[in-house]
């Protein structure tokens, strides 16, 4: 990314230049080095979302339920991804800081938490739709303005029509990854989603009859 060579696709690099960008600290040192600082990130910041979501939101409403029981209950089902090195702890813990705020009435706050998993993949822009959907005077125009700034974040370090051909690349990357015959070789090393266990159990998928099962269901 910072030389100006990008490898989108299958094998390639599958997130988004501002992610690229924040992730460039950790991709300049010695893999070692970089992927253990890490990994103590993701651990780092799950553990400070958690505590902060349980003594701010949940605490003050069911106090009955201990935080040794949450974090025992969220630690199951994020080992997963803290294991693997996988972002999604990051983003869920981007996520649940957002909550925190909203609570708190710091919206500017909530709105960039909100923003930025969206810039390390797409899927997080649910929650930020519903959370804006749930207080959009508050929130609607900030989350914007955060989405719009965080777009042009990687502009400190690359031109801007190699970042306009990034996005275009990202964007086909996506789109790639959701329209292809099969996902990522199927249930052995695929999506655990509804097309692999269609494909997988059934046979081939009707793509229309899919997308209005997938419709449906975000309805």
């Amino acid at each position: 990314f910072l030389a100006g060579r990008h490898e989108h696709g299958r094998e390639g690099f599958l997130y988004g230049p501002t992610f690229a960008t924040l992730f460039s600290p950790f991709a300049i040192l010695p893999d070692s080095l970089g992927a253990m600082l890490w990994n103590w990130f993701n651990v780092a910041i799950m553990l400070y979302a958690l505590l902060r979501f349980y003594r701010e939101v949940l605490a003050v409403r069911w106090p009955q339920f201990s935080l040794g029981q949450f974090l025992s209950l969220t630690a199951i089902g994020a080992a997963g991804s803290l294991w693997s090195a996988q972002s999604n702890a990051a983003i869920i813990s981007l996520i649940l800081l957002a909550g925190v705020e909203i609570v708190n009435r710091r919206f500017w706050r909530a709105a960039l938490f909100l923003a930025i998993p969206v810039h390390i993949k797409v899927w997080p822009i649910a929650a930020g739709m519903l959370l804006v959907a749930l207080r959009p005077k508050a929130l609607a125009l900030r989350y914007v303005v955060c989405l719009a700034a965080l777009a042009a974040l990687p502009l400190v370090l690359v031109s801007p029509a190699y970042l306009a051909e990034y996005y275009g690349m990202w964007g086909d990357t996506i789109v790639t990854r959701q329209i292809e015959p099969r996902h990522w070789g199927g249930i052995g090393g695929g999506y655990r989603d509804g097309w692999t266990l269609w494909e997988n159990l059934v046979g081939p998928v009707n793509k229309r009859v899919y997308s209005l099962v997938q419709l449906s269901a975000a309805a």
